[in-house]
């Protein structure tokens, strides 16, 4: 199921990558596609790392994109 549900965002990164470009999507990419090989070797340890890091990854576009409409009075 964990992995089921990976797979799924996986495939929304893909989409948010695709619309807003941009190296910081590729590199969420990267710590998923990890995750789901550390998961399917059952290094389970290591998949809660670069689940961790593409989190944490997309915490930090969620807040510039915050600010950038902060910026702009658009919330």
């Amino acid at each position: 199921m964990i992995r089921t549900t990976l797979a799924m965002i996986y495939h929304e990164l893909h989409l948010a990558g695709k619309l807003g470009g941009g190296d910081s999507w590729r590199e969420i990419e990267k710590h998923l596609d990890m995750a789901l090989v550390m998961i399917d070797s059952q290094v389970l340890p290591e998949a809660t790392f670069h689940l961790t890091r593409a989190l944490s990854q997309v915490t930090t576009i969620g807040q510039r994109a915050m600010t950038v409409l902060k910026d702009q009075g658009l919330i």
